[in-house]
């Protein structure tokens, strides 16, 4: 399964985006502008994380960021990308339904044998 993160909006401290799956647009998403990866395509896997008491999504990078539930990204200094709906910019809502549909769709296609990957664009309108 290939996911697409568009980063479609920069601010000084947060990048807010979009989570695509076949050309489907599954959630909002932002990271804290600092800390996030690189644009690039990193693998996914399940790992459990201490802080979240269960599995999480977890991007293969040279550091541990996850895919994550969260309202803000002032917190975010792994970068780890948070999953709901946009209000304002590096604040969402509504964060663990799309988290949960978003972790199901991963986990199924990792229980099948299928591999994971999020590649992470910029959008021309950035």
């Amino acid at each position: 399964m290939n996911i697409e993160l568009r980063r479609i909006r920069y601010r000084p401290e947060t990048i807010d985006g979009q989570i695509w799956i076949e050309g489907e647009k599954v959630c909002d998403c932002a990271e804290n502008a600092k800390h996030a990866l690189p644009a690039g395509t990193y693998g996914v896997k399940l790992k459990k994380s201490k802080k979240y008491g269960r599995k999480m999504p977890s991007l293969i990078a040279d550091r541990s960021s996850l895919i994550a539930i969260g309202n803000g990204v002032y917190a975010l200094h792994d970068g780890s990308i948070i999953v709901g709906e946009h209000i304002v910019p590096g604040c969402l809502s509504h964060s663990r339904p799309a988290f949960e549909t978003l972790y199901q769709r991963i986990r199924k296609n990792i229980e099948r044998g299928n591999a994971v990957s999020i590649k992470i664009i910029h959008e021309n309108s950035c």
